[in-house]
């Protein structure tokens, strides 16, 4: 319901400000991603970094809303993803995305609150924080010669498409192949949801919402992919 919101309840007498003091991480961290996009911090609202749940004030600090008090250690990317899909725990994700960091880490805390309530948006979303986790991937590929390296634009300098940089004919499907697929996969299915197009391109089928099953095998498929994904890199990072 967050961004149907009436403007009013940003304000600092308004509901915001009291989720944001509830003990429960689950209000505050579905706020912050709006918070990103308003320019808004619990600042906003007088309200003192003691008072926000331990992982809001992680989410905040991840998304650059909050300094922390020590040198960072821990990594909310990849607290979000041994928690939704299921792997363990990686803190080398702010090296793997650098200056994209927040924005990945804004996206993705979108993903994880709609997770439950909208099967659709949090696939919408997965596959936003997909797009911008394979550019930094090439990033470090084209840094390092590996196999699987590839350009991300055309001559024109325009960014290429992301599906057709996914096709498993192309040099990075084919190198690691279990990347290529879920993160292809996933893609995909965004594609053929109702709220990216009313119809799939291949069959003219009318387009439909993600089923929980679909949900679940794209999750354990994604979680696979984000476990390669730190093997790839592990070393080099």
């Amino acid at each position: 319901m967050i961004p149907f919101l009436a403007e009013n309840e940003f304000s600092r007498q308004g509901l915001i400000s009291t989720l944001l003091k509830k003990t429960h991480a689950e209000p505050g961290l579905v706020i912050v991603p709006r918070l990103v996009v308003r320019n808004l911090s619990h600042r906003s609202y007088g309200i003192q970094p003691e008072q926000l749940a331990p992982q809001v004030r992680n989410a905040l600090e991840g998304v650059g809303l909050l300094p922390a008090a020590t040198p960072q250690k821990f990594d909310q990317v990849g607290d979000i993803l041994k928690t939704r899909f299921k792997i363990a725990y990686w803190g080398k994700w702010r090296n793997v995305l650098g200056s994209e960091y927040s924005h990945c880490l804004s996206m993705l805390l979108s993903a994880n609150t709609k997770y439950d309530s909208d099967r659709s948006e949090w696939l919408a979303w997965q596959d936003s924080f997909n797009d911008a986790l394979f550019k930094a991937i090439q990033v470090h590929l084209n840094r390092l010669t590996l196999k699987g390296a590839c350009l991300l634009k055309d001559s024109k300098g325009v960014l290429i498409d992301y599906g057709s940089l996914l096709d498993p004919n192309k040099p990075f499907a084919t190198a690691y192949p279990v990347i290529g697929f879920a993160l292809r996969k996933a893609h995909v299915r965004r594609n053929a949801l109702p709220t990216s197009h009313p119809y799939e391109k291949k069959t003219a089928k009318r387009t439909t919402y993600l089923k929980k099953k679909e949900q679940r095998e794209l999750a354990q498929e994604l979680g696979a992919a984000y476990l390669e994904i730190e093997t790839l890199l592990d070393s080099h990072l």
